[in-house]
């Protein structure tokens, strides 16, 4: 096995009821972090609850590419890792890679939790 790391664009998934945006509350790791796919990436609010994106692969958080209260759409690169083990064997090394490969968000949207706003 080696111990080559690659870098993996993490692209927002579908936050659930087929919505195509939502908007990023907050992040739960920083760039520089060691994660694990165990961990909570950030926190997306949509007009009916606030969904848990967690992590897509264990690793480092490279970049982190939008800012609390920025609407990010549904496919865009949200995140980079340096990771030895991609989801799904995928290494996107720039979004026209990452395009070809397929979404690379599934694991994520299968995983997302929802919780309802506390506001």
């Amino acid at each position: 096995m080696s111990s080559e790391r690659h870098r993996y664009e993490f692209r927002m998934p579908d936050p659930g009821e087929g919505l195509t945006e939502a908007e990023l509350d907050a992040w739960l790791v920083a760039e520089g972090d060691e994660v694990t796919d165990e961990d909570v990436l950030c926190e997306v609010e949509t007009d009916k609850a606030i969904v848990e994106i967690p992590v897509p692969c264990s690793g480092e958080v490279a970049e982190l590419r939008a800012d609390p209260g920025d609407v990010v759409e549904v496919g865009e690169v949200v995140a980079v890792f340096e990771t030895e083990n991609p989801p799904g064997g995928q290494v996107a090394v720039s979004e026209d890679a990452a395009d070809e490969a397929g979404e690379s968000g599934d694991k994520a949207a299968e995983a997302a939790t929802t919780r309802r706003p506390t506001k």
